[in-house]
């Protein structure tokens, strides 16, 4: 067990308590822990304690799984993260064959964590969602995953986008969309690139159109004709095609008028 906890050399800080959110009176089932295990990617490069994926999915058919169920369940019953499972090996790595060596924004890190510290997370992470409940809201979903190692899923990250972004960015849309010139219309869709760029994660050099036809999203503009236009016929205000199609010239057209 200790070398698998690794050597203690420092007392604990306060981040390494993980009651939080987590049943710590509970246990992970084996079936629990060979499924967080199996969850992970072969051909993975280890971390600091050199244990590879392959190696820990083959101990689940062993004996080995039960001295497993321990640590993880000592982990959780201490309300426990060890350390030294918090290490990684930084590796720097090219980018690709055409870079130039010579060049720093050829290379990217990656940090290598311990094999184990990922299945201890994913249980933990697994048990928060849990005890959460289908009735617990989107931002404490968002909060359980996003001290996860790998980030805000896109499954929150679009929740976010649809719930929050687009309320925010067209309200009041039926009062001041119908003011917006070509040029404004246009300058619009500067404010949904960034977000659709966090959704997809995508190169900062894609188009805005590639990036709303990728995420599956209308340009902010047809969001604005949409509400503006679903507000008039629950009002049963009248209005024309054109007006459906190019609100705004239609706009331009009767101001000249």
């Amino acid at each position: 067990m200790k070398g698998l906890l690794g050597e203690e050399t420092a007392p604990e800080p306060e981040g390494s308590v993980i009651t939080s959110g987590v049943d710590t009176a509970g246990i992970w089932s084996h079936r629990e822990i060979i499924t967080a295990i199996n969850s992970l990617k072969n051909g993975k490069a280890p971390g600091p304690d050199n244990i590879e994926v392959e190696m820990l999915k083959h101990m689940t058919g062993t004996r080995t799984l039960h001295c497993l169920s321990e640590l993880f369940n000592s982990c959780r019953r201490l309300g426990y993260f060890p350390n030294i499972w918090k290490n990684a090996n930084l590796k720097i790595l090219l980018k690709s064959e055409d870079k130039d060596e010579t060049q720093e924004k050829s290379y990217r890190p990656i940090c290598l964590l311990p094999i184990l510290s990922k299945v201890l997370e994913k249980l933990i992470n697994k048990t928060r969602v849990s005890l959460a409940g289908p009735g617990a809201c989107l931002l404490q979903t968002i909060w359980i995953q996003k001290r996860s190692t790998w980030g805000v899923p896109f499954e929150c990250i679009k929740a976010l986008y649809k719930g929050v972004f687009l309320p925010t960015v067209l309200y009041a849309a039926r009062a001041w969309g119908h003011l917006l010139s070509n040029t404004q219309a246009e300058s619009i869709q500067s404010v949904q690139r960034q977000p659709l760029l966090r959704i997809c994660r995508g190169y900062s050099t894609t188009s805005t159109a590639a990036l709303q036809v990728i995420n599956g999203e209308l340009p902010l503009d047809l969001h604005l004709k949409e509400k503006m236009h679903l507000y008039k016929i629950r009002k049963g205000i009248p209005f024309t095609f054109e007006e459906m199609v190019s609100p705004k010239q239609a706009t331009g057209r009767n101001q000249k008028e």
